[in-house]
């Protein structure tokens, strides 16, 4: 069975279009209209909010794949899809992480100033020891910064 572009479930007896173009009122009328006129469709629902119509049909009176095929010409004269205004692809990348994904950083990056601290005492490293305690004390100082309602 070919897929259309704007079916997005088929089970038998019902079909959820999506498209763009359903958004608007009158679009998603026009092609409600188109759709009752089918044979064996009994209801047809749309959602503007969402983009979507669902098709009630008949399955004991029509197969899945007629149904879609009767459906296939309404979608063809649809507009092409509107482009999804998402993310930019490139930018500044520490303003699109979630918070978790900060605070995970944050953490980390904690854990690996205390491990170097540490290993610059060790390896008897005074300059890396107080850089890395520098680094240390600046990131505990944003930790807690960040948790201070909770403290």
């Amino acid at each position: 069975m070919e897929q259309c572009h704007a079916l997005v479930s088929a089970l038998d007896g019902r079909l959820r279009l999506r498209h763009s173009a359903f958004q608007e009122k009158a679009q998603a009328e026009q092609v409600c209209s188109a759709l009752r006129a089918l044979d064996a469709v009994c209801d047809v629902h749309s959602n503007v909010k969402t983009g979507s119509i669902l098709v009630h049909y008949d399955a004991a009176a029509i197969s899945q794949e007629h149904c879609i095929a009767q459906i296939r010409p309404l979608l063809a004269a649809l507009p092409a899809p509107k482009a999804k205004a998402g993310r930019p692809k490139l930018g500044n990348y520490a303003l699109r992480w979630s918070a978790a994904g900060q605070r995970r950083l944050l953490n980390r990056s904690m854990l690996v100033s205390l491990g170097m601290t540490l290993a610059g005492i060790v390896a008897g490293q005074a300059r890396v020891h107080i850089v890395a305690g520098v680094l240390f004390s600046a990131l505990v100082g944003a930790h807690v910064f960040g948790h201070r309602r909770i403290l």
